[in-house]
């Protein structure tokens, strides 16, 4: 947690399991980030966000090494009892999640993770 009731979630989406194209000299990729954060109450909380993402040939061998970088920070409800990271290729349909529960909810190194 960057601050007091702030998460800061980096997710590294793994290149090799989106559709790429190619377009203007450029490697092109869309991917849909979904995430879900469920209440005491049973509500959940959604936030959405489309990543474009555009690379030159010579940079696509460092985002298949490391992963395309996705970084959310917001200020969660103290009721919070679980963040969901849902990850969509919309060309492919190809999902990837994952669960964070309140227990991981400290230190700096929450929510890292690999799809």
């Amino acid at each position: 947690i960057a601050e007091t009731g702030t998460l800061l979630l980096t997710l590294q989406i793994t290149a090799d399991d989106l559709f790429w194209r190619e377009e203007s000299g450029r490697m092109m990729s869309t991917v849909d980030v979904y995430i879900g954060e469920k209440t005491t109450a049973g509500n959940i909380h959604f936030q959405e966000s489309r990543i474009n993402a555009k690379f030159l040939p010579e940079q696509m061998a460092a985002i298949r090494n490391q992963g395309l970088p996705f970084r959310r920070q917001w200020k969660i409800g103290t009721d919070t009892l679980l963040i969901r990271a849902l990850v969509r290729d919309p060309r492919t349909g190809k999902l990837g999640t994952v669960d964070i529960p309140k227990s991981a909810f400290k230190g700096d190194k929450i929510g890292k993770g690999a799809f």
